[in-house]
């Protein structure tokens, strides 16, 4: 089990308790330097058909950081037609080509 799992886990139910999350990927910041990303974990979160994804990523950013303030937790949230849409946004595509699955709602 790598280090990070448990966060990772604790961060999905939060986020899952109070948003509409459809799925989750769990990506590396190593395996995504084109992203430049900053964060020891970065997620990134699919949210359910109406739900306005910059208004959901900001709430959960700050839910993150108050549920887990020593963490450094990247939370990228989209809305599904970023799964078809082309091109397809960078994150979304290093999460599904680089990411590991771990959240499916």
């Amino acid at each position: 089990m790598k280090p990070d799992e448990p966060l990772v886990d604790e961060c999905i139910a939060s986020l899952v308790e109070a948003f509409a999350v459809g799925d989750v990927w769990s990506l590396d910041p190593r395996a995504a330097k084109e992203c430049k990303l900053d964060e020891d974990v970065c997620l990134v979160v699919m949210v359910g058909p109406g739900a306005e994804a910059s208004e959901i990523e900001g709430k959960a950013r700050e839910l993150i950081r108050a549920k887990f303030p020593n963490a450094t937790v990247g939370i990228h949230v989209f809305s599904p037609d970023a799964m078809f849409r082309t091109p397809r946004p960078l994150l979304v595509k290093m999460a599904f080509t680089g990411g590991h699955h771990v959240y499916c709602g």
